[in-house]
């Protein structure tokens, strides 16, 4: 079979402008600003975290499982162990995780990977729902 392999260049927009927002909106984390002191910084925060923060969150891991699918698709096409080569992939994400809890606990690398093991199954799941 030759198939040609060819990235889909929105996706990668998306992703990088998720991943800048998760950035922008931890630089309050990172530099340890001084604890909210009245209500109005309080609020401000809550919002924050609302509409800005948990929206980039919700957009990247929504690529996340894109990601996987086209992975995956892409890996049975090429006639590759398919679930081997993406638990090799998890497992690294996993290792990384691992290494970044250590320098910025709470991070989700880790989680990814986690999760990334309970999306194998559910790529065969339209084979039965019908």
């Amino acid at each position: 079979m030759n198939y040609k392999s060819k990235r889909i260049s929105e996706l990668d927009y998306m992703r990088g402008f998720a991943l800048l927002g998760i950035i922008l909106t931890n630089i309050i984390t990172l530099y340890k600003f001084p604890t909210a002191n009245n209500l109005d910084q309080v609020k401000y925060l809550q919002f924050i975290d609302f509409f800005v923060e948990d929206k980039f969150f919700t957009i990247f891991s929504f690529l996340f499982g894109v990601g996987f699918y086209i992975f995956i698709r892409n890996l049975k096409q090429k006639d590759l162990n398919s679930n081997f080569v993406f638990l090799r992939r998890l497992a690294i994400l996993a290792v990384f995780g691992l290494l970044h809890q250590l320098l910025q606990p709470g991070e989700a690398l880790l989680l990814y990977a986690i999760f990334g093991l309970i999306l194998i199954p559910c790529f065969y799941l339209n084979k039965y729902i019908t």
